[in-house]
């Protein structure tokens, strides 16, 4: 081989390996299924030059038509390459084989572990009415840019591209970092970085910050060694899964660019799970990296949710195996189109719906999981999902024209319920609502929160709504020992205390049954009831076994 081939050869691949690797970011694993293409088209190109710079493959004239020939004897002398090439094309064939999921059902839905008995009432703290999230990641883009749009000169220069919502010291957040608007923006500021943050109050709209404590030089937006991606990339990160990238702050408002670090459980291919968290300070570069958990207590999302969202489908999917996804479908679910974020107990988890397959309105359950640690929970709580929740809150506002966001779970008297606004044309917000998951029929709408509650209570008494189904149904018999007569709204209720059960007070509306209004203290009935530990209960079925009715 002359010198010219082996320097050209040598030119294109050196090229090609730097820019896969400065600008594509390639990772160095054979997870990555980009590094096991490039790495079998490299070889390939490798293969190609050497027999054509050898002269094994050319082109003659053939009865006037040009031909492409191969000297298969030539050729052989390159065989050990050729092995090579067909060995790892044929080992990435019979891993991705390997995990196909009609051999591998059963482990593709343990990828993720669900408590099926999980109850609402106990694991889901009531609503606060201070830590409502009213304000979506939309409207807090629109007040960010708002806010950017106010400080002379620094709307055409910076932007905010994404917001992520965090808990800061207690207090529910929209944060995002400026970035640059284009590459002379940066050429002209990359000394200093960008000069902070936006952090908008995700309950409170008027509560909308320019941070300018900190100058970063490491974002998004930033160009060669300053892309914060980059920058981790080449702080050791070379051989990680990189996803999930979010913008979170500490607790003292220090930004960092929180970064998962995934790895596929089944022969390198497939099974998508968390394995690390990368951190990087947004001010000065510096890179760390975690296990879930050691991460910093500050840190607030971990799990990817398009991973958990993937791993909920699988425990869905196959819970009776392939074939009977495919075929039977007996109990086989699937996530509703969206999910949201719902803040409790300090913690943020994922909240989406799970619908039996060809039901489009309704669902059977929702699932909660800790965006930490993955812990997640099955509310077998039958309703509505979130699209139906919103074209209803939406129909009862239908002559003002209002849009719903997407709804956020939310325990209101211990009753599952969605919370949304309602949003004019402008984005912003009008009204407020409440829409019952078992019955979307039932909803509260007002133009405040307190007003949309009030409302909701009152619909939801009228519903007669059990607030525990998520209980276990319990029945239990003993002799009315008080029974008092109320009128809310115009709809007459019953509280009843046996004698067997001092302690719990039983309610349910005059509709409940005939015999109700009809019992007197002293007499003998049998009251069914879903049991969640609580000290009231909504009758779910009533009798009086003194009266002889038919």
């Amino acid at each position: 081989m002359n010198n010219i081939n082996v320097k050209k050869i040598g030119t294109t691949l050196v090229f090609l390996f730097l820019f896969l690797i400065y600008f594509g970011l390639l990772p160095i694993t054979i997870e990555s299924r980009s590094f096991r293409f490039w790495l079998i088209v490299i070889l390939i190109g490798i293969l190609f030059t050497l027999l054509t710079s050898r002269k094994l493959l050319y082109t003659r004239v053939v009865n006037n038509r040009q031909e492409f020939q191969i000297d298969w004897r030539g050729i052989k002398q390159f065989k050990w390459l050729i092995g090579l090439i067909i060995l790892l094309f044929g080992t990435f064939l019979v891993l991705n084989i390997s995990t196909f999921k009609v051999f591998n059902s059963a482990r593709y839905r343990n990828l993720i572990e669900v408590d099926e008995q999980a109850k609402f009432t106990e694991n889901v703290q009531e609503i606060d009415e201070m830590q409502v999230p009213i304000v979506d990641e939309n409207l807090a883009f629109r007040l960010g840019d708002k806010k950017i749009g106010e400080i002379k000169g620094l709307g055409s220069q910076f932007t905010v591209r994404d917001y992520t919502m965090i808990d800061y010291n207690g207090k529910l957040y929209w944060v995002g970092a400026l970035e640059y608007t284009g590459f002379f923006k940066w050429l002209n500021n990359r000394n200093e970085g960008v000069p902070g943050y936006i952090r908008v109050s995700a309950t409170n709209p008027s509560d909308v910050e320019l941070v300018e404590d900190f100058k970063m030089k490491y974002v998004s937006s930033a160009y060669f060694n300053q892309d914060f991606k980059r920058k981790i990339y080449f702080s050791g990160h070379m051989t990680d899964l990189m996803t999930d990238f979010s913008f979170e702050i500490d607790e003292t408002g220090h930004p960092y660019w929180v970064v998962t670090d995934i790895h596929k459980e089944f022969a390198w291919t497939s099974g998508r799970d968390t394995e690390n968290i990368i951190v990087m300070d947004a001010v000065t570069g510096e890179v760390n990296s975690y296990s879930v958990n050691k991460a910093p207590e500050w840190i607030d999302r971990i799990q990817p949710a398009d991973v958990v969202m993937e791993q909920l489908n699988y425990w869905g999917r196959y819970v009776n195996g392939y074939w009977n996804s495919v075929f039977a479908k007996k109990e086989v679910l699937r996530v509703t189109e969206g999910y949201n974020y719902v803040y409790n107990n300090g913690d943020f988890y994922l909240y989406t719906g799970l619908t039996s397959v060809g039901a489009d309105e309704s669902t059977v359950g929702f699932v909660l999981t800790n965006m930490r640690t993955k812990e997640t929970k099955f509310y077998p709580i039958g309703g509505a999902t979130e699209s139906a929740a919103r074209k209803s809150a939406e129909g009862a506002v239908q002559d003002l024209g209002y849009v719903a966001n997407w709804p956020i779970l939310v325990n209101f008297n211990d009753v599952p319920t969605y919370f949304m606004t309602l949003k004019d044309n402008e984005g912003l917000i009008k009204q407020y609502a409440y829409v019952n998951v078992k019955d979307y029929s039932v909803v509260g709408i007002g133009k405040n929160l307190e007003d949309a509650q009030r409302d909701y209570l009152k619909t939801l008494g009228q519903a007669n709504v059990d607030p525990n189904e998520s209980g276990e149904l319990k029945e239990i018999t003993g002799n009315i020992l008080i029974k008092e007569k109320v009128n809310v709204d115009g709809t007459t209720y019953y509280y009843i205390v046996l004698n067997n059960l001092e302690n719990i007070v039983f309610t349910a509306p005059y509709t409940i049954s005939y015999e109700l209004p009809l019992s007197k203290v002293g007499e003998r009935v049998t009251i069914s009831y879903f049991d969640t530990d609580n000290t009231s209960y909504n009758i779910e079925e009533f009798d009086n076994e003194t009266l002889d009715i038919d």
